[in-house]
């Protein structure tokens, strides 16, 4: 028997909570004299035994509306675990030599001789030779470089004075901010501004007549109610009225309060430090001024050795005029050069390559690099130092460990295979590999593995468990059958999963993507 009550209980209580939320929708479905003159019309119209039947039937409405949809649990379930996570991202290469010299063709000769490739050459060694001709054009480029360089020094020095005036101005604007932050200092001292007193008094007055009709209209309504006049939704909005104007009232005697009061301690010195700032970035301007000019001078004088250097190399020139041969400018292993842009095939004997095009390559095979690309969604989680697995496909199984040396300041936009835009944009990252092998030559693709974060015991989910609402990341935890949102701090991530630092703990159920309603 108390077992009944007890059920008797429980569904007088869910009973009591669907009619608080249905009120207004009740309102919709019962006949006409309810939505005229009031529920009390209604019972006394139709009878308590009519309301009991309506009730009854809007409160099994309710259940049905209310009650959980099973698709909402459709989605797939994954138990949140901890572990060791490595994060990486995968990128495929090319090997070259991080030093490498190019020797080029000086003029449209043909090749007479060239050192077999792969041949480790000294500094000195002959490397290429071209059919017996004269080099003036080099004497002429030397002389094309001199007057390129003595106009690059004479923009240099424009630039240099033209850098003066630009600092000059920029001090300027620095004072003029700082005249603007001590005019703030001189407000904030001579608070209350008649204007803000105005403003402030005048909502005060208004927040104090809506309290007073607020309240009057709050006494009125219950008579009105015991009447049947108006409902109790009524009064429960004029009582919400009340306590909202209660609540401005409020909030305009707090600031009519704290414009009188004046300035506050505070403000008073946040108007200082502003003061204080702006002296400060004068200071440092006229700081850096002489340290921009010297930087500037340092261009100069890098001009005018310019100029010296081409001066030198016009009496190489001279003497290589009878000369037809490339010998290596210091030691290295022989690549050949493409014949062509694009092309597979290498320079070989009787070719005749045009002017200045590269003929053969001397890398340094003891520091080997790869150039890769990141694309921008994930160049975030990549910094200079971060370690990199790499893997070459003509060897596999071997695995060969790096370091990001380099990343690009500056995105380019990808092509397809075609060599059309892709239109997605990517950072070149460089990686150095750390040790010294002699299967590491130049042009093997490589695969590498750039570790971007590594955790012990750490909790990560699939990437398709999270979920963006209003800015935020969330995800839906089945708990005990019920679907709950939770909100989550996210660390680093993969194409498959992420990190989570905070929002859930081990054993968390969670839906692989949101519920279906």
């Amino acid at each position: 028997m108390q077992a009944l009550f007890h059920r008797a209980e429980v569904a007088w209580s869910g009973f009591a909570t669907t009619w608080l939320n249905w009120q207004r929708q009740l309102d919709g479905v019962l006949p006409e004299p309810i939505r005229k003159f009031g529920r009390i019309a209604v019972i006394r119209q139709v009878g308590w035994l009519g309301v009991i039947a309506i009730i009854l039937v809007v409160g099994t409405a309710a259940y049905f509306v209310s009650r959980p949809n099973g698709r909402a649990f459709a989605a797939a379930v994954y138990t949140v675990e901890t572990g060791d996570v490595t994060i990486r991202i995968s990128q495929r290469g090319e090997l070259r030599a991080l030093d490498s010299v190019t020797l080029s063709a000086q003029k449209d000769l043909p090749i007479i001789y060239l050192v077999p490739e792969g041949t480790q050459v000294e500094e000195g060694d002959l490397v290429v030779e071209f059919d017996a001709g004269k080099y003036e054009n080099a004497l002429e480029e030397a002389k094309v470089d001199l007057q390129v360089t003595q106009a690059n020094l004479q923009k240099a020095e424009k630039e240099f004075e033209s850098q003066g005036l630009k600092l000059e101005a920029g001090i300027a604007r620095y004072e003029g901010d700082l005249h603007l932050a001590q005019l703030e200092l001189d407000t904030v001292k001579n608070r209350p501004l008649p204007h803000e007193l105005d403003r402030a008094t005048n909502l005060l007055e208004n927040a104090k007549l809506a309290f007073q009709n607020a309240k009057n209209k709050r006494e009125f309504m219950p008579s009105l109610v015991e009447k049947g006049f108006v409902t109790k939704v009524s009064l429960e909005e004029a009582e919400l009225s009340y306590l909202e104007a209660k609540a401005n009232l409020s909030a305009a005697q707090f600031e009519y309060d704290l414009v009188v009061a004046g300035a506050t301690p505070q403000e008073l010195r946040i108007a200082e430090i502003g003061v204080e700032q702006a002296q400060v970035a004068v200071d440092k301007a006229r700081a850096g001024m002489q340290s921009e000019l010297e930087s500037f001078g340092a261009t100069v004088a890098r001009e005018r050795a310019n100029v010296r250097r081409a001066e030198k190399l016009i009496g190489a020139a001279e003497l290589k005029l009878a000369r037809g041969t490339l010998f290596a400018p210091r030691a290295g292993i022989v690549v050949y050069a493409p014949a062509a842009a694009g092309s597979n095939e290498k320079v070989q004997l009787g070719m005749i390559p045009y002017e200045g095009q590269p003929v053969a390559y001397l890398p340094d095979l003891s520091k080997m690099v790869v150039d890769i690309e990141i694309n921008e969604i994930d160049i975030g989680k990549v910094t200079e130092g971060s370690s990199v697995e790499v893997r070459l496909e003509a060897y596999p199984g071997e695995v060969f460990h790096g370091t990001v040396m380099e990343i690009s300041s500056l995105a380019k936009v990808k092509s397809t295979p075609s060599g059309m835009s892709s239109g997605i944009k990517a950072f070149g990252v460089v990686v150095k590999i750390d040790a010294q092998d002699t299967r590491l030559k130049p042009g093997l693709t490589v695969l590498c593995d750039i570790v971007v974060d590594q955790r012990q015991d750490a909790l990560s989910v699939p990437l398709r468990a999270v979920t963006t609402r209003r800015g935020e990341h969330v995800v839906f935890v089945n708990d005990a059958g019920k679907i709950k949102e939770r909100k989550v701090v996210l660390g680093h991530s993969n194409e498959h999963i992420v990190i989570v630092e905070e929002g859930l703990r081990a054993g968390d159920r969670v839906l692989l993507g949101p519920p279906s309603s």
